[in-house]
């Protein structure tokens, strides 16, 4: 019953985030010893870095983002987004987060003081994200499902440019049988 969310490799440690526990597990990534955990979370998603002493957690069910010490896993502070969370990239001292669940939010969080710095609306249902060599970020909606209460889209790709948070490029995509999602880079 439980859901081996994603996992995430640093210099020495793999953090594996469980979601329906609502955990991060942490072992050595040469012994594979168990390292620590991260509990008191509701359902988490992805972990961006920061630093070494800082990383945050997307959640599902719950409205905040996590802050957390990488390294001694004690959970430091949430960022009350107001949504749930889900993919998020980390670049030039901020936090970049896409709002998935029922959502089309791409949220900018200053990494220095955790305070949301600006939101921008990019698709139904952005649900993965991925930096291009340029420093854009490529953002996949998957635009719903029939029956979503949110509503049901075309899916899309979005071309951001972080600095403006403006859109550059959309792409839509005729809705398909098979759900677009996990939006890779070479």
């Amino acid at each position: 019953g439980d859901v081996a969310q994603s996992m995430v490799k640093t210099d020495d440690l793999i953090y594996m985030v469980i979601n329906n526990s609502g955990k991060i597990y942490a072992i050595d990534s040469e012994s594979y010893e168990f390292a620590g955990k991260v509990t008191g979370l509701t359902s988490p998603r992805y972990i961006a870095f920061a630093s070494n002493e800082k990383a945050y957690i997307s959640d599902l069910y719950d409205s905040v983002i996590s802050v957390f010490h990488p390294k001694t896993f004690e959970l430091l502070s949430h960022i009350d987004l107001g949504r749930s969370s889900e993919q998020m990239i980390v670049k030039n001292n901020y936090l970049y987060v896409l709002s998935w669940s029922y959502d089309r939010m791409l949220t900018k969080i200053d990494i220095q003081s955790d305070q949301i710095v600006e939101s921008l609306e990019i698709g139904l249902q952005p649900q993965s994200m991925v930096e291009d060599i340029n420093g854009k970020l490529w953002i996949l909606c998957d635009g719903g499902y029939a029956g979503n209460p949110a509503g049901h889209e075309n899916p899309r790709l979005v071309r951001v440019d972080p600095e403006q948070m403006a859109i550059e490029k959309s792409f839509e995509f005729e809705m398909s049988s098979y759900p677009l999602s996990e939006l890779s880079i070479n």
